[in-house]
């Protein structure tokens, strides 16, 4: 991916984590007072272009039991509670930006749930190598080689490849313009379309 926002900076295929790494080197749906957060999707199927507070309870209703392949989506929406079960073991606070397939009513079943996990700075840079070793397994590693068993891998996704999942820093501008901009991005087959911007979900942990 080489787009370029409006702010300058590019989008890239990876994620530089290494400013966290000070320490640990190498480490709708449910109605709430009648209405649901979650806005009608378009004619397309899509969230109409914004960030929208959501809650799993209303995520599930929405693109889980009124969605294509139900089966197929509750999979992935149990993985995505065991993922934050074990995002709140490592953080008192966070929030996941939720893009995707599976926030759309498309006619083939997503493949798995695209999430952005924003989290304090200050609380990750200091995790101990252990916690750095939990995190690791939470985000979506990619280039990744592997010695016993010998393995090279262009990625690897937490929860058996049903959560494709990165690391954000909480308040920061250009990590929020740049997923803004990357998680309204319209595609079809994996390709951009020009002109084209659709919405997300924000859940708050």
């Amino acid at each position: 991916m080489k787009a370029v926002t409006s702010s300058g900076f590019r989008l890239v295929d990876t994620y530089d984590y290494s400013r966290y790494r000070l320490v640990a080197d190498g480490a709708g749906g449910t109605v709430h007072g009648g209405r649901s957060l979650i806005p009608p999707l378009t004619s397309g199927g899509m969230l109409p272009v914004g960030r929208h507070p959501a809650t799993l309870e209303e995520i599930h209703d929405v693109f889980v039991a009124r969605a294509p392949h139900p089966t197929h989506r509750q999979r992935l929406y149990s993985a995505l509670e065991l993922y934050v079960s074990l995002v709140r073991d490592l953080l008192p606070h966070a929030t996941l930006w939720v893009d995707g397939g599976f926030c759309t009513h498309k006619a083939a079943p997503p493949a798995d749930i695209d999430l952005v996990l924003f989290a304090s700075r200050r609380l990750v840079q200091h995790f101990d190598q252990e916690r750095w070793t939990r995190m690791n397994q939470l985000i979506t590693l990619q280039h990744l080689t592997a010695m016993k068993p010998h393995t090279i891998e262009q990625r690897v996704q937490p929860m058996g490849g049903l959560i494709d999942a990165f690391l954000a820093e909480e308040g920061n501008p250009d990590d929020i313009a740049l997923w803004d901009y990357n998680w309204s991005l319209v595609k079809i087959d994996g390709k951009i379309v020009d002109g084209e911007r659709k919405g997300y979900l924000e859940v708050e942990l």
